[in-house]
């Protein structure tokens, strides 16, 4: 008797105990799935404001023109707006990064706040009536825009594992083409009607209604176990992060290729427009067309194309991700050049060359983000993408439209001016492929985003602490 209840209480606590074990793999299933929730509404609340930003962006090219007979400006004054815009931008990316990776401000708070600033300031350029008040609000505009850059990529990263992030990193760009798009399309469409302020006004109001969808994106924790090295703590200084930043050489070659991209991508939004018109007798309506086509369909896919052909040639070359970029800026040199000595005005042709470049450059994005994030330690991701900005905005959007501008009012043609960009995406494609030659493999993901497991979804520690979990290893 005695026997048979010793053995009776022994099932009784292995059943307990499996109860328990059972209790706790549901609710880590449950904590799983409601973490996955919350990372695929984040990159929603991201990509849809990412889409205004760009729409916002883009759409500074068409309305050159109008600005310049409202304002009765030269071609070098136009470029002033967008100057004060990436000069205020300029002067506090490497602040937000600083702040977001010392954790002195949730990125997904200070994402909120200054998307709501810019949106605000956007639509007040409707009540703008001088030049000058003009760059006052752009400047606004771009204090508010410092603080995306940072965030939303940092955000990315720490609710997508390494497989799935590149195909999260292409959503986010192909929003930057849907945007861009649509804010080429509203500033062709309503500026000859309603006026360029009008055009402002109607990304500005609905992108801040947008914004409010921010305020409810949960701050991740941060991916401590996704880099092959140690990193930085949070509380280290900005000295030790620009260190550790510099020493890496992957960034020092990403960032090379990015300065010249966004020269080259810059001096194309505000001045393909108006290349089109003056060479190819188009109106402001019929470029709007070509460039919205373009960049709609170009740079969804080109997003999408750069991601899916980096993932399959992981299978069969070392450093898919510089060997990708080096292809796909190429090719966007070579079309843009033969965008820019085309002489004819066949609207198919053009919307065909323009296409082409459009996503052949999209596509370099998620291979390069992808391998930011893949090589950088996580901890100073956010200070990583905003020192990277900081210098394309410094040497690349900063001085590219005037440089543009000023090339043209020296030479009396624009086709010249357009060529100086055609030579520095070159300088691009040929530091890519430097790199894919000269520096050890990248790290590889897993073979799929879809074989990652669900423990890879982190669930966000409380405080937004460091979290960790178990990740796939690497293979070289």
């Amino acid at each position: 008797m005695p026997m048979q209840a010793g053995e009776q209480q022994q099932q009784q606590q292995q059943q307990q105990q499996q109860q328990q074990q059972q209790q706790q793999q549901q609710q880590q299933s449950l904590e799983r799935s409601a973490h996955q929730e919350s990372a695929w509404y984040a990159l929603f609340a991201i990509v849809l404001t990412n889409a205004f930003w760009c729409a916002e962006t883009y759409m500074a090219g068409p309305l050159k023109t109008f600005l310049k007979e409202d304002f009765n400006l030269t071609d070098f004054q136009t470029t002033l707006p967008k100057v004060a815009e990436k000069s205020t931008l300029l002067a506090f990316l490497l602040v937000f990064g600083w702040a977001m990776d010392s954790k002195l401000v949730a990125r997904s708070r200070l994402l909120c706040v200054t998307t709501m600033l810019w949106t605000a300031s956007s639509a007040f350029t409707l009540l703008c009536p001088t030049f000058s008040l003009l760059c006052l609000s752009r400047s606004c505009v771009g204090l508010g825009k410092a603080g995306n850059i940072g965030a939303s990529l940092s955000l990315i990263t720490d609710y997508f594992p390494i497989g799935d992030r590149i195909y999260a990193i292409a959503l986010y760009h192909a929003a930057e083409a849907v945007g861009g798009a649509l804010g080429i399309v509203i500033a062709s469409l309503l500026a000859p009607s309603y006026g360029w302020r009008a055009a402002y006004a109607c990304i500005g109001l609905p992108g801040l209604a947008v914004s409010c969808l921010i305020v409810f994106v949960r701050e991740p924790s941060r991916r401590t176990d996704d880099v092959g090295k140690e990193g930085l703590a949070s509380s280290d200084g900005i000295i030790q992060k620009i260190q550790l930043i510099a020493s890496n050489k992957y960034y020092i070659a990403s960032l090379a290729a990015s300065v010249c991209g966004a020269f080259m991508f810059e001096g194309i939004v505000d001045w393909y427009s108006t290349f089109l018109a003056r060479y190819h007798d188009m109106s402001v309506k019929r470029t709007g067309m070509v460039m919205g086509v373009a960049s709609f369909v170009g740079g969804v896919g080109g997003a999408l194309l750069g991601a899916a052909v980096t993932a399959r040639m992981q299978r069969y070359v070392k450093s898919a991700d510089l060997l990708a970029c080096a292809a796909f800026s190429f090719t966007c040199a070579g079309t843009l050049f033969v965008g820019v000595i085309w002489s004819g005005n066949s609207f198919t042709i053009n919307t065909v060359i323009a296409l082409v470049f459009v996503v052949a450059y999209f596509a370099c994005f998620p291979p390069r983000d992808a391998l930011l994030t893949n090589v950088m330690p996580p901890q100073i991701l956010s200070f990583c993408f905003g020192s990277k900005n900081f210098f394309g905005t410094l040497l690349g959007d900063d001085l590219s439209p005037p440089v543009v501008g000023a090339v043209s009012d020296w030479t009396g043609s624009l086709r010249y001016a357009m060529l100086v960009l055609v030579i520095v995406e070159l300088l691009a494609a040929v530091s890519w492929l430097s790199a894919y030659f000269v520096l050890a493999p990248t790290p590889v993901p897993p073979a799929s985003g879809r074989q990652a497991r669900k423990s890879d979804y982190y669930i966000d520690a409380p405080g937004g602490d460091y979290g960790s979990t178990t990740m796939h290893d690497r293979h070289s």
